[in-house]
C-alpha cells in the first residue's frame, strides 16, 4: 500500500505540461483486431445500453476529446432512478423487451443521433471554459498532499 500513495502523489504532482492527451491515431486503430473497432459507426451514439433489466444511457459528449473533438461543456443530464432500483426477485418471467421498448426504440434509432463536433486542433487552454468548469466539478486529485501542492502553487501564482 506504501507504494500506491506514493504512485498517487506522483500523478498529482505532474504538471499539465507533462501531460499530452491524444486520442488513438486512426494507424493504431487499424492495427486493432477486427473485433476492437467493429462498432466504430456508433461510439459516439447517444444511445441507451442495454442488457436484459439493466438500462445506462450513454452520454459520448462528456468525452469527446476521447475521439478527437472539440469537448465542450456537456448537457445536464438525468437519470432516471426508477431504472436503478428495479429489483430481480420474483421476476424471471419478465420480458424486458417489452419493459424496456422505449429504450429498444432509442436503440434502434442510434445511427441518427451521433454526437459530433469540430476536430480538436490543438490542447485544450487551461483557461478554455470546458477546463474551468471541468477542474470547478471533478474530483482533480487522488492524495491529500497533491491537492495541498496544487493550492500551494496556485496562491503563490496569484501573490506572484
Amino acid at each position: 500500500m506504501h507504494v500506491l500513495i506514493k504512485y498517487r502523489e506522483m500523478i498529482d504532482m505532474q504538471p499539465p505540461d507533462e501531460v499530452i492527451w491524444e486520442p488513438y491515431p486512426e494507424a493504431v486503430i487499424m492495427d486493432l483486431p477486427a473485433y476492437c473497432s467493429s462498432g466504430r459507426a456508433i461510439w459516439r451514439t447517444r444511445a441507451p445500453l442495454i442488457f436484459f433489466c439493466v438500462v445506462e444511457m450513454y452520454h459520448p459528449d462528456r468525452v469527446m476529446r476521447q475521439f478527437g473533438l472539440r469537448q465542450m461543456i456537456p448537457p445536464l443530464q438525468s437519470t432516471n432512478m426508477q431504472l436503478h432500483k428495479i429489483d430481480l426477485r420474483g421476476k424471471t418471467d419478465k420480458d424486458w423487451s417489452a419493459e424496456h421498448s422505449a429504450y429498444v426504440c432509442m436503440w434502434n434509432e442510434r445511427a441518427s443521433n451521433i454526437a459530433t463536433d469540430e476536430s480538436l486542433e490543438e490542447p485544450m487552454d487551461f483557461y478554455n471554459p470546458y477546463m474551468l468548469w471541468y477542474r470547478r466539478i471533478t474530483r482533480r486529485f487522488m492524495s491529500p498532499r497533491g491537492a495541498i501542492a496544487e493550492a500551494l502553487a496556485h496562491g503563490i501564482t496569484s501573490i506572484h
